[in-house]
This record gives structure tokens, C-alpha cells and sequence, in this order.
């Protein structure tokens, strides 16, 4: 920024000064702050501005587009050095503060486009553009920054950093808005931002409730099938909750996305103009246990599972439907006992019991474990909910005990679950384990012997033999030890008299 100063003096030293402002800039350009974006503040927030529904139609009629970029564009050079501020008037005193020299306001710099007044800006920016246009192919065919000069309109306030546009569109339609930024050295950038429209709700053909089925994350689960589509805009989310029908507490809720794919689905689906593409079948799995009510209104308890169907635009219809008969779903009223309860260990006087604990919707309280024996003996432990062992030491040798194990709900307890034991003295086990040694190795030498037999009868023993034998040219052959008649036969045949080189031997052959 220079400040010129013209100083005119006659031969008396009367003299005046005059002054000329000039910006000179030849780096400086505008860039776009990604921070700050271009965007239709009109539009919905949740689909990051780029849907709208409440917009105009055809007609005119409806809220206009509202276009927001404040701080998007930026002459940062212009801006830091505060190049378009206002100027102060000339004011010089004298070296030896003896004289003061002004300069007048009809002489200092009043016209043109750098004088002492400011510059009205923001962020170094002067002038504000903006220009529209609409397609129904997602935008695609406007793509190119209008060139004609009737397309750009100047906006209404420079320093607000928004405009309104009227739009003529229809459902599916896509705008596009181009803002064109000036600064004061004549740069230009511009930036475009683009909104689709969809008006109307997306349509809900059906919804299914598939009660109790399997694969799925849950231990007691059903299905909620949801048959939809938006031709327009696509399917965005549902929402969905399940609910008391009389009080509406919600006893549970989630949020799905979209069925969106990348392909043509063909006749399970449909595309928008824009070109997504979505799945009409969006599946929920429940879990049955969500479901649970107190005992004593499980016969009589209706909920109500609701769904509302969002499309791109935030447009949205909700669908009802009725839950009764919760007697049905899988997991109610079900107060499950121990899974595969049993032995882990066995002590001269006690025992161990592990157990895997059974599936329920209801939360466990404890665990009950009662000891009885025939004398009438009766003992009762509590352990640990999230137990999954037990050790119980002291039992007298030699007396039969009924262990009978209960798993405590808070409404209800498990069906009980018995095991019959005997605690074993340290010498009967020690012949326990003798007898059982003795009888594991009986029956390991029988099977040894059975699969003998088995390869005796299919000639699989004896073929190694015989082809060891024609190997050696003593072609006799029999199972286990040889008869008297054998023996004559085997001397025999080793004879030289009997014995030819043409192999005729083989007709000697015993059981031949």
C-alpha cells in the first residue's frame, strides 16, 4: 500500500501537499478455507446439507434454497494486512517541531477505487455471485461454471455470507449452486455446492415379525422384516422401538441404515436418479429378552414394535404393529438350570462339580446346592451366581448322598437337577484303580486279538507271508504252528529230487 505525496511550493515557501493512495498487488489471489464450508443451510443437517424436502415447487411455491459460505472464501494477504481499511488523514510535523503540514482534504485521494475510505469487504472479498441450475441425473450434466453473464445475479448483502434462490425443481431433481468471490485487484475463485430434492415420504409395503429364529448373536432371537423403498431418494435409516402398548415405555429402540448396494439389485431393489441403489428388504433381529415383563402379566402384556422409515431428504413414515401372545417367543418364563452338570473330581472324601449355566432371559440370583443322604442328613450351600464349579469336602465314606442343584431367578427358580454320589474310602479307591487298570488292559489285549482274527480271515496276515515264501521259492503256507502232515509236505517240497526251474512247484501247494 503506497502513499504518494505531492508537495507544491512557491519562491516565498508557501507550499501544500496533495496525496495519491495506490494498492499494488500483483500475488495475491483468493483461496476457498475447507473449514468452512459452501453448503444449503436450508437442507437437512443429519444428510450433511445435501438433501432438502421443504423447498419450492414448480410454482414458486414453498421456502426458497438458502445458501450459506461464511468464511469459505478468503484474500488471506488482504485480510491479515487490513489492505482495504480506512485511511487517516495526512498529518507530518517538521523536524525541529517548528511547523506542521497537512494535507487538505480537498487534495488528499477521494475517487476512485483506493481512496481513504474503507473498502467494504469480508475476508478481503468485495463482490459476491451467485448462479443455479438443475438436472435429474444427480447433477451430473451440470457440472460446467456458467459462462453466460445473465446467469450470475449479485448477492443481496455482501457481508452476511448468504443468499436465497429461487429454484423451479421437482422430486428427485438435483441443484446445483455456484457462489463467484471478487477481490479488489479483480481475482476471481468460485465453488460450487449441490442439494437434492425429494419432498414426499419414502412407502412402506410391510412389516413382518418372524418369531423365534436361529443364526443370529442372540440366545432367544426373532426377525423383523421391513419391506420399503423411495424411488426418489432412497432409504436414509429406521428407526424402530419396541413399547409398551398402554404406558408407551420404550423397553427397547436401535437405528438401522439403509439397505444401500453397489450394483443394480434388479427386482429386489431400485435406484435414484442420482444413482444409489437400494435393497427393499431391511431385516432387524430382535432379542426375545427385550421382550420380558413380570410373570404375572405375561399372558395378558401387548407391545407395539414401531417403525419409522426415513428417506434421504429426511422425509418419513412410520408403520405400527401389535405384539401379543408373548408366551410364544422363545425364553420366556424359561428359568434354566445348569448345562452338562457333573463330576470334575472325586476325593476320598468330597467331590468336585463343574457345570455350564443354561441360557435364560431373566438374570440369576445365586446358586443353590443341597446335600441329602438316607440317614436323612440334609445341607444347604449357596454359591455364586457367576460361579461355574463347586468343591464340597466332608462327606463320610461309604454313604450314598443326593446332591440336587437350583438355579434362583428372582420371580422363580430352575427345575432341580440331582447327581448320586458314593464317597469312596482311600482303599477302595486304590482298588478301584487296580480293577480298573486290570480290566482296561483285558480289554485292550481282546481287541488286539479281534483285529488278528479279522486280518486272519481276509487273508490280509497270510499275503505278506506268501510273498515272502514265492520270493524264496518255499511256497508252503499255513496259519499258526504246522501239522505232523505239514511237516512231511514242507520237507518235501525242500527236497532237490521234486524241486524244477519252471516254477511247476505251485501244484504242490498245500490246500492247493
Amino acid at each position: 500500500m503506497y502513499s504518494i505525496i505531492l508537495d507544491v511550493a512557491d519562491k516565498a515557501n508557501n507550499s501544500r501537499f496533495a496525496r495519491q493512495l495506490v494498492l499494488y498487488d500483483p500475488v495475491s489471489n483468493i483461496t476457498n478455507d475447507e473449514t468452512c464450508k459452501l453448503y444449503v443451510a436450508s437442507a437437512q443437517q443429519e444428510t450433511h446439507f445435501h438433501w432438502q424436502s421443504n423447498v419450492q415447487n414448480q410454482a414458486y411455491q414453498g421456502p426458497p434454497l438458502h445458501v450459506s459460505w461464511k468464511g469459505h472464501f478468503r484474500n488471506k494477504f488482504h485480510e491479515d494486512n487490513q489492505l482495504l481499511n480506512s485511511i487517516n488523514s495526512f498529518h507530518v510535523t517538521a523536524m525541529d517541531g517548528m511547523y506542521h503540514k497537512d494535507v487538505d482534504n480537498d487534495l488528499d485521494d477521494v475517487s476512485g477505487k483506493r481512496t481513504r475510505k474503507a473498502i467494504p469487504n469480508i475476508h478481503g472479498i468485495v463482490m459476491f455471485e451467485i448462479a443455479s441450475a438443475v438436472d435429474h441425473k444427480g447433477g451430473e450434466t451440470i457440472t460446467v461454471i456458467p459462462t453466460a453473464i445473465s446467469s450470475w445475479k449479485k448477492v443481496d448483502n455482501l457481508l452476511h455470507e448468504n443468499q436465497t434462490i429461487d429454484v423451479k425443481r421437482s422430486n428427485g431433481d438435483t441443484v446445483r449452486i455456484w457462489v463467484r468471490s471478487k477481490d479488489i485487484m479483480g481475482n476471481i475463485n468460485v465453488d460450487s455446492t449441490v442439494v437434492h430434492i425429494d419432498t414426499t415420504p419414502p412407502k412402506i409395503t410391510t412389516v413382518k415379525l418372524d418369531a423365534n429364529v436361529n443364526n443370529t448373536k442372540f440366545d432367544f432371537a426373532s426377525r423383523v422384516v421391513i419391506s420399503t423403498k423411495d424411488e426418489d431418494s432412497g432409504i436414509h435409516k429406521i428407526e424402530w422401538r419396541i413399547k409398551d402398548e398402554k404406558t408407551n415405555k420404550v423397553f427397547k429402540n436401535g437405528t438401522l441404515s439403509g439397505n444401500k448396494v453397489k450394483k443394480n439389485p434388479g427386482t429386489f431393489g431400485t435406484c435414484i436418479p442420482m444413482g444409489d441403489c437400494y435393497l427393499f428388504k431391511h431385516t432387524i433381529d430382535i432379542n426375545n429378552c427385550w421382550m420380558v415383563v413380570p410373570k404375572a402379566k405375561l399372558s395378558s402384556q401387548n407391545l407395539t414394535l414401531e417403525v419409522d422409515v426415513f428417506n434421504m431428504a429426511m422425509e418419513s413414515l412410520t408403520k405400527k404393529r401389535q405384539i401379543s401372545n408373548l408366551m410364544q417367543f422363545h425364553g420366556m418364563e424359561s428359568y434354566a438350570g445348569p448345562i452338562n452338570l457333573r463330576i470334575d473330581k472325586i476325593y476320598s472324601n468330597g467331590v468336585k462339580l463343574k457345570w455350564t449355566k443354561g441360557k435364560s432371559c431373566y438374570e440369576i440370583q445365586g446358586i443353590l446346592v443341597t446335600f441329602t443322604n438316607n440317614s436323612g442328613y440334609l445341607e444347604n450351600r449357596h454359591v455364586s451366581k457367576d460361579a461355574d464349579w463347586t468343591s464340597i469336602i466332608g462327606f463320610n465314606t461309604n454313604t450314598n448322598f443326593t446332591i440336587k442343584f437350583v438355579t434362583i431367578y428372582a420371580e422363580d427358580s430352575s427345575d432341580p437337577v440331582y447327581i448320586n454320589y458314593v464317597p469312596a474310602s482311600e482303599e477302595q479307591s486304590s482298588n478301584a484303580a487296580v480293577i480298573g487298570g486290570t480290566i482296561g488292559g483285558l480289554l485292550f489285549l481282546l481287541l488286539v486279538i479281534i483285529i488278528i482274527v479279522l486280518l486272519w480271515r481276509t487273508g490280509r496276515l497270510c499275503e505278506p507271508r506268501k510273498q515272502q515264501q514265492d520270493n524264496n521259492k518255499a511256497y508252503a503256507y499255513s496259519s499258526g504252528l504246522p501239522d505232523k502232515h505239514q511237516v512231511n509236505k514242507l520237507t518235501e517240497y525242500n527236497n532237490k529230487t521234486y524241486a524244477t526251474d519252471d516254477g511247476m512247484e505251485d501244484i504242490y501247494l498245500y490246500g492247493e
